[in-house]
């Protein structure tokens, strides 16, 4: 961001999906839709 100068491109997001057994669990973090 110092080098640019700007932070409007910038973002951050994560998104994990756990399967185990009968169990699904889908979590999504950041600011970007998935």
């Amino acid at each position: 961001l110092e080098e640019v100068g700007t932070d409007i491109d910038s973002g951050s997001t994560a998104t994990v999906m756990f399967v185990g057994g009968d169990m699904l669990i889908i979590s999504h973090v950041g600011d970007s839709s998935v």
